[in-house]
C-alpha cells in the first residue's frame, strides 16, 4: 500500500467518508468538514491525484478511485478497531475514545493493528 503522510490520510479518509455518506464529495464539503479552505482542498486533492488515489476537477466534486477506497477501507479498519479497544478494552470515554483512535490511527503499524484485531477476536469482542 501506498504511504500517505497523516494529513493526506486525513483528507482521504475524509472523501471517503463523504462519498459513502453522499455518494459524492464536493470541495466545499472537504473544506468544510477539515476546517481548512478550499484552496488547501484542491491542493491535497492534486497530490491524491498523483497517486492514482482519486479523480476531480478543481473545485469541483471529487469521486475516489478502487484504490482510494481500498487504502481509504484500510484507514477506517484501523481507527474502528482502535475505538472499539480503547472503549471496550480499557473502558475509556467514547468521545475521548474516538479523539485518540483518529490520532493514533495515522501511525501506529500494521503488526500492532493486527495484534488488536487478533485481540478483540480471540476474546468475542465487537
Amino acid at each position: 500500500m501506498q504511504k500517505l503522510t497523516i494529513k493526506m490520510e486525513g483528507y482521504l479518509e475524509t472523501i471517503y467518508a463523504l462519498c459513502e455518506q453522499n455518494g459524492r464529495a464536493r470541495v466545499t464539503d472537504i473544506a468544510a468538514k477539515m476546517d481548512v479552505t478550499k484552496a488547501t482542498v484542491n491542493r491535497a486533492v492534486s497530490v491524491l491525484h498523483e497517486m492514482g488515489l482519486v479523480e476531480g476537477a478543481r473545485y469541483r466534486e471529487v469521486r475516489i478511485t478502487e484504490d482510494g477506497q481500498r487504502l481509504a477501507r484500510w484507514i477506517c479498519s484501523k481507527h474502528e478497531a482502535i475505538e472499539l479497544f480503547l472503549i471496550r478494552v480499557l473502558h475509556v470515554d467514547p468521545a475521548e475514545a474516538e479523539k485518540d483512535a483518529c490520532a493514533i490511527e495515522h501511525i501506529m503499524s500494521d503488526a500492532s493493528l493486527l495484534a488488536i484485531r487478533r485481540y478483540l477476536r480471540e476474546h468475542s469482542i465487537s
